[in-house]
Parts: structure tokens; sequence; C-alpha cells
């Protein structure tokens, strides 16, 4: 039997390529070499697959983080903590799929709630990187770490979402640069 990430992954390869309204359990087996029956047994039906992709994702943000910035010290941590998980979303051939799962994300409260476990995770991670950095006398004109943390967040989505409409050039290279200008303007 085929353990559960393996049929995550395919599906998310799927939806990458055909997007959430074409997503098929059958679609997802295929590119899996499993069988449709294999994603019903496992997950029970195709919005079953997508909480299972919400919460793998969620149960992941806070490990995701600390994993881009274990390496980096001072305000390079903040950067790589906002900008964990933009480098697999930068696609520009997937971008409109991308964008599709997250408003469908939004139309299920299940599963609403999940990406909100997961935002709260990453906000809540970034506010204490932010901490960490304004207590070593960097970023002096920043607001105050929950504040700076909700604009840098916003910052990247935002701009994930508008490349998303229209993907020109790198998505990682568009928002490292606009989170580098605003932390420039907090130093």
């Amino acid at each position: 039997m085929l353990n559960g990430d393996r049929l995550l992954d395919a599906a998310v390869r799927e939806l990458a390529e055909v997007g959430p309204a074409a997503f098929t359990l059958a679609g997802a087996a295929d590119r899996a070499g499993a069988s449709a029956a294999t994603y019903i047994k496992r997950f029970g039906s195709r919005h079953g697959v997508f909480l299972a992709l919400n919460r793998r994702w969620a149960d992941g943000v806070i490990i995701g983080i600390e994993s881009a910035v274990a390496t980096r010290h001072g305000i390079d941590r903040v950067r790589e903590a906002v900008l964990w998980g933009v480098p697999e979303m930068d696609v520009a051939a997937h971008a409109a799929n991308n964008l599709a799962v997250f408003a469908l994300d939004l139309t299920h409260s299940d599963m609403r709630a999940i990406l909100g476990e997961g935002w709260m995770a990453q906000h809540q991670k970034v506010t204490e990187l932010l901490t960490e950095v304004m207590s070593d006398g960097l970023l002096a004109t920043a607001p105050e770490p929950d504040q700076a943390a909700r604009m840098l967040i916003a910052l990247v989505e935002g701009t994930r979402i508008a490349w998303c409409v229209h993907p020109e050039g790198s998505l990682e290279r568009l928002i490292r640069s606009h989170v580098d200008a605003l932390l420039g303007t907090w130093k």
C-alpha cells in the first residue's frame, strides 16, 4: 500500500496541472501509480484529499520555517521565514491553478479553519523572529513585531495573488525584492 505522503504528493501535482475544478481521484491515482479506490480508502473523498493537503501544510509550517531559518542570522531569518514555501509556487504554468485551489479552500469552512491554523502558526513564528531581531537593535523603525509580521505576510500573500493573475518573471525574486524593500525601510 502507498503511504499517505506519496498519495498527497501526487494530488498536489495533479492539482497544479489541472486545477481543482478538473481534479479527480483517478487523475491523482494515475500519478501515484495507485487506484482511485486507494484514495477513497485512505481519505474518504475528494474533499477528504483537500482536507489532508491543508492539514499537512498547516502541520508543516513551523518545522518548515525553522528549517528555512536554521542557518540564517539577523534580518535574514525574518526574510527567509516569510519566504518559506514561495519557491514551490514559482511555476507560472501552475499559477492560476494554485490560486484556484486557494479560492476553493476559502469556500469551505473546514478547509479555511485549517488554513487559519497554518497562518496563525506562521504569524506567531515570524513575530517571534521579529522580536529577536528588534531586541538586537535591528529594524529600529519597524512597527511592533505583531504588526510588522502581519505586514510582511500580507505583502507576500498579496504579491503571490497578483503574480498568479499575471505571472511574469520569478515569483520568488519578486517577493524577495518587495520584502527587502520593506525591511530596508525599517532599518
